[in-house]
């Protein structure tokens, strides 16, 4: 595969020299492309002018770069979280946690807590007194909850 022979500026021109009333087939045969490139940077370019394109291809090494940088951090709180986090280390182990912590406030995420945090109840269980349900779930026989 060949690498890049037009630069941005020539393909915003070509388009445009189509635009003012050039045929495609002859602008395809002097700019040496096929047909299918062409409409590949109408699609890409569309009716941009050359500033627009510029812009365009700006943001686009910037978005590059913005993904790199995502993907370095991400590689940092991984070997961050590895290196800190102990599994089965209780909340009295204040070194380990506020560490673990401090690293998921740094990167914006949110620390899901201890597991009794995120364990939901269910709202019949939650709703129950401590000495059991009397009511119309008990059973016939023993008084005891179904």
């Amino acid at each position: 595969m060949k690498g890049k022979r037009c630069s941005t500026e020539e393909k915003v021109r070509s388009l445009q020299e189509v635009d003012a009333g050039k045929s495609i087939v002859d602008n395809c045969r002097e700019k040496n492309i096929s047909d299918v490139t062409y409409h590949f940077w109408r699609k890409q370019f569309g009716h941009m002018d050359l500033n627009e394109a510029k812009r365009l291809k700006d943001f686009e090494r910037e978005n590059t770069a913005l993904k790199k940088m995502l993907a370095d951090a991400k590689r940092v709180l991984e070997y961050a979280l590895e290196k800190n986090y102990k599994p089965g280390a209780q909340e009295s182990d204040h070194g380990t946690v506020r560490q673990r912590r401090a690293v998921l406030r740094a990167c914006g995420l949110q620390d899901p807590g201890p597991i009794q945090d995120r364990i939901q109840v269910p709202e019949r269980a939650a709703k129950r007194s401590p000495k059991g349900d009397r009511g119309a779930n008990a059973c016939p026989d023993s008084g005891e909850p179904a």
